[in-house]
């Protein structure tokens, strides 16, 4: 298909390139996954902590009673 060096060279960096472009998208999509996973853990522990104050709050209200 092509005969001229230079363009097989041309091509060759084209196909290195995106390679490359496809290896870094994967590793972004793999750290926002880990990111998300990251903030999910996050929300459920302020969730128990919400629930702990409010309970600690309560029990407070009863002890003052």
């Amino acid at each position: 298909m092509y005969r001229d060096t230079d363009s097989m060279a041309l091509v060759n960096k084209d196909l290195n390139g995106l390679e490359e472009y496809n290896m870094k998208r994967r590793m972004m999509a793999n750290h926002n996954n880990e990111i998300n996973k990251v903030k999910s853990e996050l929300q459920s522990v302020k969730e128990r902590s919400e629930e702990h104050t409010s309970e600690l709050q309560s029990r407070e209200t009863i002890s003052y009673a």
